[in-house]
């Protein structure tokens, strides 16, 4: 018999009476206090403060303009105002005490509350997987060390998406739609998993109408996000035309003449072609075939860092239902991704406050 899921207050109830919970809660409120990823210093904090300081009806435009990086920030506007009001919190903060502190403390809290949310959502969903989710998504050394240490914001669009399936596996499809448009307004490669959950509308329901609400309805939000921006000449540089769209054709085969066969679009199309013919499709296959989906993604491109996080939810749940010998595997997988991208990507630096703010690199 289908048991209902407890709400989210009552999640969190339970939650701060966790000591693995404490434990990972209070190592990463100290984390985002003494370390500053360098890549929010150097392009996410400076497009929104610049945002605050002059404000804009395109943020994008009005930092290009004013000679800004343009790989400052490749996100849509739902990533933004995420970011926009503890930012603006601690900018405040920043502005009587003379520092340059508090308005990236203000934006390492936002991710700090994706990550929060998240959980909570994965807890509401897999309740009796409650110690291996808390084991290997919030203790995850991958999801600690791309977010709190390199300083991603990957974590923003995923939260977003769980929470749109959650809508769907309540048949809430209104809700769903509107909450993957956002999504998708956050960050655009969120976009892939849009035919996957329209196969598991397809077969999942009776109602054929309903797919066909749920793809108007994203289509509408999504407009209504985005609509504007789309003809901002900014916003099409610095994110619709951003360096990573490029990745899609990498890898590639040369047949000659000029023609190309470009691998990772070949190969997404069969995986969407394939989860078509199985013609059955349940919860737990959707989210396995959106991992996939994810992995094919990630291994098919040179992959920036925090893609790996798209992948955290459906690994900390696989994790939590295998048996030892996957769990060794992750383990070794985390401690080989970390060690790599602690010597080859851009870390943190440290800070101690005294009488002044003191930065040492790491």
């Amino acid at each position: 018999m289908y048991q209902a899921s407890r709400s989210l207050g009552v999640i969190w109830s339970d939650l701060f009476r966790d000591k693995v919970f404490l434990f990972g809660l209070i190592f990463k409120i100290v984390f985002i206090i003494l370390f500053i990823p360098e890549i929010q210093t150097e392009w996410f904090l400076p497009f929104i403060v610049e945002a605050i300081e002059s404000p804009s009806v395109s943020p994008w435009s009005a930092f290009v303009n004013s000679g800004g990086d343009t790989l400052a920030f490749p996100y849509g506007p739902i990533m933004f105002l995420v970011h926009l009001p503890l930012t603006f919190l601690g900018w405040v903060v920043d502005v009587f005490t003379g520092l340059s502190y508090f308005s990236g403390l203000g934006f390492r809290v936002s991710l700090l509350g994706a990550d929060l949310l998240l959980l909570s959502l994965l807890l509401q969903q897999f309740e009796k997987h409650w110690r291996g989710l808390l084991l290997h998504y919030w203790l995850s050394p991958i999801v600690i060390f791309i977010t709190y240490w390199h300083g991603q914001m990957d974590l923003v669009p995923i939260v977003i998406f769980i929470f749109s399936i959650s809508m769907l596996r309540k048949s809430k499809l209104i809700s769903s739609s509107l909450i993957l448009a956002a999504s998708v307004a956050a960050k655009h490669s969120m976009v892939i998993i849009l035919p996957f959950i329209i196969i598991y509308l397809w077969f999942k329901r009776s109602v054929i109408a309903d797919v066909y609400k749920f793809i108007i309805y994203f289509l509408l939000t999504l407009i209504l996000i985005e609509g504007l921006f789309l003809f901002d000449a900014g916003f099409q540089h610095m994110v619709l035309e951003n360096r990573e769209i490029n990745k899609i054709f990498w890898l590639s085969v040369s047949m000659g003449e000029g023609l190309q066969i470009y691998i990772l679009p070949l190969v997404y199309l069969l995986l969407v072609y394939f989860t078509w013919r199985l013609r059955r499709m349940n919860y737990d296959l959707l989210l396995a075939t959106l991992g996939v989906a994810f992995g094919i993604v990630i291994l098919l491109t040179p992959a920036p860092t925090g893609w790996f996080l798209w992948l955290s939810p459906m690994l900390a749940l696989h994790y939590s239902r295998g048996n030892g010998g996957s769990v060794i595997l992750g383990v070794l997988f985390s401690f080989v991704f970390v060690i790599y991208h602690f010597i080859y990507s851009s870390g943190s630096q440290m800070i101690f406050l005294e009488d002044t703010v003191v930065l040492i690199n790491i």
